[in-house]
């Protein structure tokens, strides 16, 4: 008989597609079959094939597969009862027939008891607690894995379901119910990751009223120093010219700084009015462009005003820089302020910031520990004083937020900081860390005790001319994938390659504000062997798949 040998000789189970001979005789194949057509295959089943197959089961009463076809039969025809009844006798007359087990494992699930539904399918999950030959057919296989995978998810058993959908994944990775595994997977755990926890604490983010005075005609609209920066509202990201680049660039230094400050705070100012209109990439970008002109100038005097636009709402931030926070604002922030992170403390601790923009502020603080070594211990003073702060404002529910402390912990663990262990320990006891950014108390002690990897030193862009052609995100993307062992490894995973193509789709819909995954189950249906006719062919939250990694670091690198 032949099978999978590759798979054999991973795992020990000689998996066969061909068929199986369950009965003594050519009548009882061919009856078999007959009901396998009219019941398996079949959208509806009517009264007389339920009366046919209850005759064939008194007549063989030692063919479980007769009574399975019955018992699913009495479903289809909404005997539910009946057909349960006549399941709990047919496991009691076949205990180790598979499929009775598999169809009241997944009965169980359907009522929501995964307890009892891992009883029915014998624990440790191994197909062979029931397949004793020395070949398992693949019907059997693949019904109990993914009902054993269904079962783990429900119990929150994210790992083990994990190590069975690869099971799955190694027979045949072109299954399409193994794809919705790992969607089901993905969502359950994205549900868990991000589910309140009990002393979970959350910033509502309030806009603050921005300091200095701004020129403006009387529609509202900016007064700029030099016409030349009306150029910014006029050209996309992707497609602005590289003569208005140097052109800008040749302006009066003190005056252009201000043109591009006045810009930046025309999306505050304005604001209400840009949101009346749909979105538009060549008007709508003029404060990225202010950003990247900024940066090339090394204009240190304009963090308060970036400050300022980050000192905005949630509504504020969704509307303008929604997934982009990170590429458009790091490089920025890092290269005008590293210098000044008594300033960056200072937003940090201010009352009702978005936590995200604080989160740019602390992961300034982490590059300088890593590009400038000698800065280390002024770094960890600085991260020192602001969970001191925390510790010592325990009820101002203005500052203190979940995943803002959550990324604070994986600044440090990202630095190594060692020194900060029994500060991290403390946010810890108090409930404000999320295991789900870097792991719970022992992981991060274990690793807070792991060389630093280079991997999170971040390079930074060499020219404006860079942060135009999007070369510095895939450079900081290709870096990441040469430093970083782990991911590395993982990228030559095929298991790890199939996860992220249906990930990446999962992702991609939620970004367009659908649903990545129907939770809501479909009509319950039980399990029946399989006929096969030919040879198998065999950004910022964490990431679904558990790694505890972020997205854009695992799978969406």
């Amino acid at each position: 008989m032949k099978y999978d040998k590759k798979f054999y000789e991973k795992h020990g189970m000689k998996i066969t597609n061909e068929p199986m001979v369950y009965h003594s005789h050519k009548e009882l194949e061919n009856i078999a079959d007959y009901f396998h057509e009219r019941v398996s295959r079949s959208t509806t089943v009517s009264l007389a094939t339920v009366a046919e197959l209850e005759g064939y089961v008194r007549r063989y009463p030692d063919v479980p597969s007769l009574k399975n076809y019955l018992y699913v039969a009495y479903i289809r025809t909404k005997q539910i009862k009946k057909g349960l009844d006549f399941l709990n006798k047919t496991m009691e007359l076949h205990p180790n027939y598979i499929f009775a087990n598999i169809n009241f494992a997944n009965y169980l699930l359907q009522q929501n008891n995964p307890t009892k539904a891992a009883s029915a399918l014998k624990e440790p999950f191994d197909v062979r607690n029931f397949e004793k030959d020395e070949y398992i057919h693949c019907s059997a296989f693949t019904h109990y894995y993914t009902t054993a995978v269904r079962i783990e998810i429900e119990r929150g058993n994210f790992d083990e379901a994990d190590k069975m959908n690869r099971l799955l994944f190694d027979y045949d990775p072109k299954d399409e119910v193994l794809r919705e595994l790992v969607v089901l997977l993905a969502t359950k755990r994205l549900i868990k990751n991000t589910a309140k926890k009990p002393n979970y604490k959350e910033v509502i983010a309030i806009s603050k009223p921005i300091k200095g005075h701004y020129l403006s005609d009387d529609l509202g609209k900016p007064i700029f120093n030099h016409p030349e920066i009306h150029q910014l509202y006029q050209h996309s990201l992707e497609k602005i010219p590289k003569k208005v680049i140097q052109t800008i660039l040749l302006l009066p230094r003190q005056t252009i700084i201000q043109d591009l400050e006045h810009a930046m705070m025309d999306a505050v100012l304005r604001f209400e009015d840009f949101q009346e209109d749909e979105w538009d990439d060549r008007t709508n970008n003029f404060f990225v462009h202010a950003l990247f002109f900024l940066t090339e100038l090394r204009a240190y005097e304009s963090v308060p005003t970036i400050l300022n636009f980050l000192r905005q709402d949630e509504e504020f931030r969704d509307y303008w820089i929604a997934d982009s926070l990170e590429s458009h604002f790091n490089p920025t922030l890092y290269i005008l302020a590293n210098n000044q992170l008594e300033l960056l403390k200072s937003f940090v601790l201010e009352e009702n910031v978005s936590p995200w923009h604080r989160m740019l502020a602390t992961e300034v603080a982490a590059q300088v520990a890593l590009k400038q070594p000698e800065r280390r211990k002024e770094v960890l003073a600085w991260f020192d004083d602001v969970i001191q702060y925390h510790l010592d404002n325990p009820k101002n529910a203005n500052i203190i937020d979940t995943e803002f402390l959550s990324s604070v912990v994986g600044d440090l663990l990202n630095i190594g900081a060692t020194e900060l262990e029994n500060k991290i320990r403390k946010l810890y006891d108090k409930g404000w860390v999320d295991d789900s950014f870097s792991g719970n108390l022992a992981v991060i002690t274990e690793d807070l005790h792991k060389p630093i990897n280079p991997f999170y030193n971040n390079p930074l862009p060499v020219d404006i001319y860079e942060l135009y052609s999007k070369e510095y995100e895939k450079r900081v993307d290709r870096s990441q994938v040469k430093l970083d062992p782990e991911i590395l490894n993982l990228m030559k995973d095929p298991y790890f390659k199939f996860q992220t193509d249906v990930l990446t789709k999962l992702m991609s819909k939620a970004e367009q504000n659908q649903s990545g995954y129907d939770d809501r189950e479909d009509d319950w249906q039980p399990q029946l062997p399989i006929k096969r006719d030919e040879p198998k062919v065999g950004r910022n939250d964490p990431c679904p798949c558990g790694s505890g990694k972020k997205y854009k670091k695992c799978h969406g690198n």
